[in-house]
C-alpha cells in the first residue's frame, strides 16, 4: 500500500508534458484533428448529391408538367375537331335519308299517305336513324293555287283537319305563296302539326328559300324549348338533277324533303368516347340565334370553338391540365420523391464515408481510456 501511494505521488510530482493523463489527451485530440477534414469532405460530397438531385427532380417534374399540359392541350385540340367532325357527318347522314325519302317523291309524283308510310316502313327510317322524329315533302303553293291544293289536302290530309273538316290555313292570313306538307311521317308518339300548318310562314322559310335557289342542302333549327328540333332538309327538282342556273332551279323546282331531328341524339353521338367533354352547338343568323346543348360543362373546363359554316359552330368545353408543377399532382409526387430519395442517398454517403472515420476515433478513445485506467490502476 505504501508503495503503492509512492508510485501515486510520483506521478503527480511529473511535469503536466509527461502527465499521463496529458498524453492521453493529446492522443485524443490527434486523432480528432485528422479525421475531422475527412468529415468535412464527406459532408460536401454529400451536400452536392443533394444538391445534384433536388436540381435534377425539380426540373424533371418542370418536363413533366409541361409535356402533360402540351399533351392535354393536343388533347383537347383533337377532341374538339373529331366531335365536330361527327356531328358534321352525323348531320351528313341525316341529309342522304332526306335524299333517299326525296328519290321517292320524284319517282312517285302522285304518292299517298299510305304509300309513303309503307316507304318509310320498308327502309326502317325510324329504327335506323332513332334520332328522326319525323320525315316530310313540303311544296310551294302560290297563292293562285291554294284552293286547288285545298281541296287535294282535305282528301289526303297529312295531319288534323280544322273542326268543320276544312283545311284551313295556319297561322291564318293572305300571302303571296305557302309552304305546305304533302306528304308525311311522324315518330310514334309525336306530335303532328295541322294539314294547313304554313312551313314557310316560321324561321324556316328563309332557309327553305335560300336551298331551293342553292341546290343544296341545308340544317336549321326549329322550335323552342322543349321542343326544339334540328330540321335537315335538301330541295328536290325534277329528273332528280339540280339545274345549273338559279333561274332553273326555280323553274324545276318540285319541293323539299326533310327530316325533324333531336338535337340531344346527335350531340350524344358526337360524345361517344369523349370523356369529360361538354359540347354546345350554336346557330347564328343575323337576329336568328340557337343553342343546343350536351353534357355539363367540367368546372374550370376551356373552350374550343369550329366553325362549320352556315351560321353553325361547335363549341367543346374540357378540362386541361396546366403546365405548371404544384398544378399536376404526377409532376409534384415525382419532384417530392426525387427530393427525397436524394436527402436520403446524401445521408448515407455521409453516414457510409465518415463511418470509418468515426470507427478509427472510437477506437483511440477507448484505447486512451484503457491506458489513462492502466496508468492510474
Amino acid at each position: 500500500m505504501r508503495r503503492h501511494h509512492g508510485l501515486r505521488c510520483y506521478i503527480s510530482d511529473l511535469p503536466p508534458e509527461w502527465h499521463p493523463a496529458h498524453g492521453v489527451a493529446n492522443t485524443s485530440a490527434e486523432v480528432r484533428r485528422s479525421v475531422n477534414p475527412r468529415r468535412r469532405v464527406w459532408l460536401v460530397v454529400a451536400v452536392i448529391v443533394v444538391v445534384i438531385g433536388t436540381t435534377a427532380s425539380v426540373l424533371g417534374a418542370r418536363a413533366v408538367a409541361r409535356n402533360d399540359g402540351q399533351k392535354s392541350q393536343q388533347t383537347a385540340v383533337t377532341s374538339s375537331v373529331e366531335v365536330a367532325g361527327t356531328l358534321k357527318v352525323t348531320i351528313q347522314h341525316e341529309q342522304d335519308l332526306a335524299v333517299s325519302a326525296g328519290a321517292f317523291v320524284i319517282g312517285n309524283p302522285t304518292a299517298t299517305q299510305a304509300q309513303f308510310q309503307q316507304w318509310t316502313s320498308s327502309v326502317h327510317a325510324f329504327e335506323r336513324y332513332p334520332e328522326v322524329v319525323g320525315i316530310a315533302e313540303i311544296v310551294l303553293v302560290p297563292a293562285t293555287q291554294l284552293s286547288a291544293f285545298a281541296a287535294h289536302a282535305m282528301a289526303d290530309p297529312t295531319g288534323p283537319l280544322a273542326a268543320d273538316g276544312t283545311f284551313q290555313v295556319s297561322p291564318a292570313g293572305a300571302r303571296p305563296y305557302y309552304c305546305f306538307e304533302t306528304l308525311a311521317q311522324a315518330h310514334s308518339g309525336q306530335l303532328v302539326p295541322p294539314a294547313g300548318f304554313d312551313v314557310c310562314d316560321t324561321e324556316l322559310g328563309p332557309g327553305l328559300m335560300s336551298a331551293r335557289d342553292s341546290g343544296q342542302g341545308t340544317y336549321l333549327p326549329y322550335g323552342t324549348g322543349s321542343s326544339q328540333l334540328l330540321v335537315v332538309g335538301t330541295p328536290i327538282y325534277s329528273g332528280g338533277v339540280v339545274p345549273a342556273t338559279v333561274q332553273a332551279r326555280r323553274d324545276a323546282f318540285i319541293g323539299w324533303v326533310g327530316t325533324e331531328i333531336l338535337p340531344s341524339v346527335i350531340l350524344s353521338t358526337a360524345l361517344v368516347g369523349q370523356e369529360g367533354i361538354a359540347v354546345a352547338f350554336h346557330y347564328q343568323n343575323g337576329t336568328d340565334s340557337d343553342t343546343f346543348k350536351a353534357d355539363s360543362a367540367p368546372a374550370g373546363a376551356q373552350s374550343r370553338m369550329v366553325n362549320l359554316h352556315n351560321g353553325w359552330r361547335v363549341q367543346t368545353f374540357s378540362s386541361v391540365t396546366e403546365g405548371r408543377v404544384l398544378a399536376n399532382p404526377n409532376a409534384l409526387g415525382s419532384m417530392l420523391g426525387g427530393i427525397l430519395v436524394s436527402l436520403l442517398l446524401g445521408v448515407l454517403i455521409y453516414v457510409l464515408g465518415t463511418s470509418r472515420s468515426r470507427a478509427v476515433v472510437l477506437v483511440h478513445e477507448r484505447a486512451d481510456q484503457l491506458r489513462y485506467q492502466a496508468l492510474h490502476d
